[in-house]
């Protein structure tokens, strides 16, 4: 029964850790984590093996299997920077379980429910299952192993999920409640095997102190699961003291496909499902060296946390999607924004701009869901927004700029009245009295971008592809002080609902985004083109005319002039503060509550073991608790048999009279003797109060039977408010 109660408690702790995967695989293997040691420990006890023995052969079996399944999945693995003494000879042994723990906190979240990821976790259950057993076995009652276990594996979760394994407090609730009953019902003489009853009598001392501690433990247990629970805007994130490996790439640039796929325009590229963008990226090139483009990118696994070098936004949109490649070389994979999770456990992402690359390709066929969050800046917060003093310089840098640029895109911005102005004055300087060729000449050089700005006749003059268009805008914007970067990517058309969106050559785009403070990243489109772009339930990249009329200071009012902000100026709002504070509060007043909860009542359980232990004295205190909750305040003067017809009046029945005697006559009456003994020996032995004796031992549990039925009569009799609280009424306490 106990072992049964332990695993309860343990398993429902390390559920949490499930939210730490994708997918139902995780459930079983917590599962077998948790009873595979209790089933081996209890092969031990049945064989009568030592302790020490079934602790160091079944932790070392746990062991080996992890690092044989670890030795296996590592192959192909990027390797970890560690430090010296992870090659150390008597490490190196257990190198691949040194390295699932970074793997671990640098891979995507949540992780895959492969090998890999799967194997550190249930090495740790399976390790702290094996140990509170051989623990739970070494003591007679419920004990403490089990609590202290589960809140080991509960921490564990909330460290692997910074936070959000269990943001609502339910396995939390569901740990204290298990502990509670446990500890009441496993208590019980009835409940525990012979063993355990003969040692307890061994040992009253060290009973009586682990029930004197039970509160105090249920206060520091209760308070700590439930402050884990709550929710916090900056939760401690583990994965920030782990330096994530940097996975050295080389992919083509797809920027002259763009030419490739305008001249086939039918060419059939991918497929998309599920709540898309109206646009997916297939790159971002940051690098402009006044010839050309370029991505000086370092490619991490998804999931590592690294704050990129601009913040995002304070408004972001999410987007869930499904990806089936039909005709997509290289190794770029379509996203948006800030990816967070795929499908894929085999993908690389660039933290600073988002773009995602597989080393082993995309070829045909390949399906991969993926999900991100894309920046959405409302009206109000892109018209007076400024721009970071000290973005980096990857992205103002325009190397021996032409002054005519700088010129023309001066004197088309001279009335703009904020950056977001500005940008939308270049917007329709590039677009205005230009065409898009797909069949223009290539390149983003200067040669190539005066020809396209300021030409006459010369081949590719006042037309371009979107290359031109989109690098022109950057060029200019950049001149200004506006960060700025180039996106090549792809429209998402339009698709019915549940069906899936055809993405083909015809949709191939490049465009620029620029960022503003506290909006993020915000798209612009400069190319003339009447492609389709996306419905109403779908993410929206906001652009000039997507914008969400919020926190809109009006037509009427002149925005304030943009001032410089530096990129902390993305804070969350003080309204979004506020927000939070009320569940916070709720949930810290429910805490607070469950905690005086099961507090009074593991003091009345304690009390009650107390009566039980005193034999007729003691039951018949108990019937006397029973009054008090009842709300009979009966003085100390009255005689018990007095009380015992109260008792009975309240509901009690008959048998308080008999008990009120037994009580008198042990309390007052002389010693008992048992005959045959040469000098009369007493049983029971004289009171600790000084005076009286105790009843036989036998006459204990009939007492004690009878006291019980008198509450239970007492109760049914009694105000339904008193019966709801009866088990919890800190008031006989006093008595």
């Amino acid at each position: 029964m106990r072992y049964a109660w332990a695993a309860l408690v343990l398993l429902a702790a390390s559920l949490p850790l499930a939210r730490a995967y994708d997918g139902w695989v995780i459930l079983p293997a917590l599962l077998v984590a948790v009873l595979l040691p209790l089933a081996l420990v209890a092969a031990g006890r049945w064989l009568k093996l030592p302790a020490w023995l079934v602790a160091t052969a079944v932790s070392g079996l746990c062991t080996a299997a992890a690092l044989g399944v670890l030795r296996t999945a590592e192959q192909g693995l990027p390797l970890i920077d560690m430090p010296a003494w992870r090659d150390s000879p008597g490490l190196s042994v257990l190198g691949p379980l040194i390295d699932s723990v970074p793997r671990l906190l640098t891979g995507p979240r949540p992780a895959p429910g492969d090998a890999e990821m799967l194997t550190p976790v249930m090495l740790l259950v399976a390790l702290i299952s094996l140990t509170v057993y051989l623990l739970a076995g070494r003591c007679p009652g419920p004990g403490v192993s089990p609590v202290m276990g589960a809140a080991v594996l509960y921490v564990c979760a909330a460290l692997l999920t910074a936070g959000e394994a269990d943001r609502h407090g339910v396995a939390a609730l569901v740990v204290v409640v298990l502990s509670g009953a446990g500890w009441v019902l496993l208590d019980r003489p009835e409940n525990q095997s012979r063993s355990d009853r003969a040692a307890t009598r061994r040992t009253p001392g060290r009973r009586a102190a682990m029930l004197s501690g039970v509160a105090g433990l249920a206060v520091v247990g209760s308070v700590t699961l439930v402050a884990a629970a709550l929710p916090s805007s900056e939760p401690f994130e583990p994965r920030e003291l782990v330096t994530p490996p940097v996975v050295s790439i080389e992919a083509t640039n797809p920027l002259p496909m763009l030419s490739l796929w305008g001249e086939e325009s039918d060419l059939e590229l991918f497929r998309v499902r599920g709540t898309a963008p109206d646009r997916l990226a297939l790159v971002v090139l940051p690098e402009y060296d006044g010839a050309g483009w370029s991505a000086d990118a370092q490619f991490q696994p998804m999931g590592a946390v690294r704050a990129p070098d601009l913040p995002p936004g304070r408004h972001r949109g999410a987007y869930d999607v499904v990806v089936d490649v039909v005709d997509l070389p290289g190794l770029w994979l379509p996203a948006a924004g800030t990816p967070t999770g795929s499908s894929l456990a085999d993908v690389y992402v660039d933290v600073d701009t988002g773009s995602l690359v597989r080393p082993a390709g995309t070829p045909a066929g390949l399906q991969y869901a993926i999900r991100g969050e894309v920046d959405q800046g409302s009206a109000g917060l892109l018209r007076s927004a400024g721009v970071p003093a000290d973005a980096p310089e990857r992205y103002l840098a325009v190397p021996g700029l032409p002054r005519e640029f700088a010129t023309y895109a001066a004197e088309a911005t001279v009335n703009a009245r904020s950056r977001f102005e500005q940008a939308q004055a270049l917007e329709t300087l590039v677009r205005t009295d230009r065409s898009l060729d797909p069949l223009a000449p290539v390149g983003s050089s200067y040669a190539r971008l005066r020809e396209f700005l300021f030409g006459d006749d010369a081949p590719g003059a006042q037309s371009g592809t979107s290359e031109q268009f989109a690098t022109a805008f950057i060029v200019m914007a950049r001149s200004l002080g506006i960060p700025s970067r180039l996106v090549v990517g792809f429209d998402v058309p339009r698709a019915g609902d549940g069906d899936a969106a055809t993405v083909y050559g015809k949709h191939a785009n490049a465009w620029p985004e620029v960022y503003l403070s506290g909006a993020g990243w915000v798209a612009f489109d400069p190319t003339p083109s009447d492609r389709e772009v996306g419905d109403g339930d779908r993410t929206t990249l906001v652009g000039e005319d997507e914008l969400v009329d919020e926190d809109d200071p009006g037509e009427d009012d002149e925005a304030s002039e943009p001032v410089a902000e530096p990129p902390g100026g993305d804070e969350v709002p003080d309204e979004s503060r506020s927000g939070l504070a009320w569940p916070a509060a709720i949930t810290v007043v429910i805490g607070v509550l469950l905690t005086a909860v099961v507090v009074l009542f593991v003091l009345r359980v304690q009390r009650r073991l107390r009566h039980r232990r005193a034999g007729a004295v003691g039951a018949w205190d108990e019937a006397l608790d029973a009054m008090w909750l009842a709300g009979v305040r009966a003085p100390v003067s009255r005689a018990a048999p007095d009380l015992a017809g109260d008792l009975a009046r309240l509901g009690g029945g008959d048998g308080a009279a008999g008990l009120a005697a037994v009580a008198e006559r042990e309390a007052f009456g002389p010693p008992v003797t048992t005959a045959g003994s040469g000098r009369g020996s007493v049983r029971g032995g004289p009171d600790v109060q000084g005076g009286g004796s105790r009843s036989p031992a036998g006459d204990r549990l009939p007492h004690w039977k009878v006291a019980t039925a008198l509450a239970r009569g007492v109760r049914r009799g009694s105000a339904w408010p008193r019966r709801l609280l009866w088990w919890i009424d800190p008031r006989v306490l006093r008595r």
